[in-house]
């Protein structure tokens, strides 16, 4: 979380090279994340598979292993009539979990999609 530019790093108790330090981190962070994102040059001919063909596959073996969407009606019909502070929870957190399946799922397959250039 980013404060507003009006705050200053001497207002938190910190040197004023602080916010310098800071910025450099960030950048080299930055930066570094670019280059690993390069595409690497290999030798096809020898039968190494590319950076985005290993990342390609990868996303295949994780969706396979991410599980089925929780059906949170069937699961209400089956516990129909408890109200108690528990079930309540229960269908709160099968809510959350599918949303983040969703999440996953649409992810992955846009990652797949961006190896391709589609």
């Amino acid at each position: 979380m980013q404060l507003d530019s009006v705050d200053r790093p001497e207002a938190f108790g910190q040197h004023p090279n602080a916010d310098i330090a800071s910025q450099i981190m960030e950048t080299d962070a930055l930066l570094n994340t670019i280059l690993s994102l390069q595409p690497v040059v290999s030798n096809v001919s020898s039968g190494q598979k590319s950076r985005g063909d290993q990342v390609y596959e990868l996303c295949d073996n994780m969706l396979e292993t991410v599980p089925e969407q929780i059906d949170l009606e069937r699961v209400m019909e089956s516990r129909e009539g408890d109200t108690t502070p528990l079930t309540i929870v229960l269908y709160q957190e099968i809510s959350r979990y599918n949303v983040l399946l969703k999440s996953i799922t649409r992810s992955l397959n846009d990652l797949k999609r961006g190896i391709k250039g589609t």
